[in-house]
């Protein structure tokens, strides 16, 4: 009996210290890009205003825009021992992902500098990428990329 609660005791302790409480990100990630699209229009036109009927229009056809090209910026995801690299105008990125926080930050390679880019989750076996940044009068601005592990 004693043999068996101690076999018991140590199993308890191995898996309550293995780490399986952190998210595994890994793997190839496609962009879902009918569920970004609609994320990307919603969070543009909920910071818009709508005037006139001519500003309305202009408006609805530069956020159609900005968020194609947003989503066919980034259209896979090889994440790899929670990290992964973007590539953007600016040249590559290595980002990484805290997987305690879920926050994601990128390192440009040609200046070094770390900056945070948002956060990463899994919600339903899909991958959101929340990505934020601030103006300089404070204002955030956020997007969500949805992709779908392949």
């Amino acid at each position: 009996m004693k043999k068996t609660n101690l076999l018991l005791l140590i199993s308890f302790f191995l898996v309550g210290c293995s780490g399986s409480g952190t998210t595994n990100y890994d793997g190839l990630w496609l962009i879902d890009k009918e569920i970004s699209l609609a994320e990307c229009r919603k969070s543009l036109e909920s910071s818009g205003d709508e005037n006139d009927d001519l500003g309305a229009g202009f408006m609805e056809g530069f956020t159609e825009l900005i968020c194609q090209t947003i989503t066919g910026a980034i259209p896979v995801l090889e994440i790899e021992n929670n990290q992964f690299s973007v590539s953007v105008a600016e040249g590559t990125q290595s980002c990484s992902i805290n997987t305690e926080s879920s926050a994601v930050s990128c390192t440009a390679e040609s200046d070094g500098i770390a900056e945070a880019m948002g956060q990463i989750t899994i919600k339903d076996g899909m991958l959101n990428f929340l990505m934020s940044d601030s103006d300089e009068s404070g204002e955030t601005t956020e997007m969500l990329l949805v992709y779908a592990k392949k």
